[in-house]
């Protein structure tokens, strides 16, 4: 299932100009964790928090840490975002980028949700925790 996210604050222009997904995590002083992900097709930057939902072992939340994205999602996302470089793209497949860009940023949050919840049960920093699995935040 997908994570449920909430707005916080208003969107912001963002000055992004490549394809990559810059990832930039928050934890408020009541522990909660917020993402600030920039849109690359709208040019704008999103804050959501990431809630938790009920208790979950250590061994499910580490499978889902690392379950990868679909191959065949993955490479029809890398294909879109190339020729989106190259200023190629359809109207059909602007449509299905963004489309599929929901869906990769979907799978950014639930990761980081599984990160939130097994620093919690580790008793550690979310960051802690997700350098362990090799995630980073890219600035």
């Amino acid at each position: 299932s997908l994570p449920v996210v909430e707005p916080e604050g208003k969107a912001i222009e963002s000055g992004m100009s490549s394809a990559v997904l810059e990832r930039r995590v928050r934890v408020t002083a009541d522990g909660s964790l917020l993402l600030q992900l920039p849109d690359i097709l709208r040019g704008q930057e999103v804050t959501v928090r990431v809630e938790s939902h009920g208790p979950v072992t250590a061994p499910e939340l580490v499978a889902e840490i690392n379950r990868p994205l679909p191959v065949a999602l993955r490479t029809r996302y890398t294909t879109l975002l190339e020729k989106r470089h190259a200023e190629t793209l359809t109207p059909e497949e602007y449509e299905e980028l963004q489309e599929l860009t929901d869906q990769v940023e979907a799978d950014q949050l639930r990761r980081w949700e599984n990160v939130t919840k097994l620093a919690e049960l580790r008793g550690e920093p979310p960051l802690q925790t997700a350098s362990n699995f090799g995630l980073t935040l890219n600035r």
